[in-house]
Formats: C-alpha cells, sequence, structure tokens
C-alpha cells in the first residue's frame, strides 16, 4: 500500500481488460487478485519507460522467470502531479503453454 500512495493518485483509476476500479484500495485489492491467481508470474518491464508530457507507456512481459512469458502486454499512464491518476492495462493476450 506505501507504494499506492506514493505512486497514485487518491482517486486513481484503472481498467484492466476485465473490470475498472477506482481509489486506492480498490487498486490494491485488484492487484492482489491478478497476482493470487498468478502465484508463481512476475511482470518484467519489456523496454524502457516512454514520457509524452502526462502521458507514459511500457511495455511489459508477464510469466514464469526464465521461461517464454505466457502474455505480454503494456501499461499507459496519464499523470498528474507527478503521481498516475489513470492506468490502463493492455494485453496482447496468454500464450498457449501446452
Amino acid at each position: 500500500m506505501e507504494a499506492i500512495v506514493a505512486n497514485y493518485t487518491e482517486d486513481v483509476v484503472w481498467s484492466d481488460p476485465e473490470v475498472t476500479t477506482s481509489g486506492h484500495e480498490a487498486l490494491n485489492e485488484r492487484a492482489q487478485q491478478l497476482l493470487d491467481r498468478t502465484p508463481d508470474f512476475v511482470f518484467t518491464a519489456a523496454g524502457p519507460v516512454h514520457v509524452l508530457r502526462d502521458l507514459g507507456y511500457l511495455a511489459f512481459t508477464y510469466g514464469v522467470p526464465a521461461q517464454p512469458p505466457a502474455s505480454t502486454g503494456y501499461d499507459v499512464a496519464q499523470v498528474r502531479d507527478g503521481r498516475i491518476a489513470v492506468l490502463y492495462t493492455l494485453l496482447n493476450g496468454f500464450t498457449d503453454r501446452e
């Protein structure tokens, strides 16, 4: 929660492919739900953060370390007063790992 308070506005809105949440508590709960689904997975930056004025973009991979990623995607964030106010997480989909 400390990282959320430090990096996100109090009224942050986060939209992922399944749901949109608002506020610190909801963001924390949603992030925990996603992590609980895939406990061995980690997010890894797939390049640098790109910033233009108040807009940021970061590509990422998601999966078990030292294995091909299960998913790729990117986050797009709008920043207000130095903290993320709006965050969109877009997934390119999960790969077939069978």
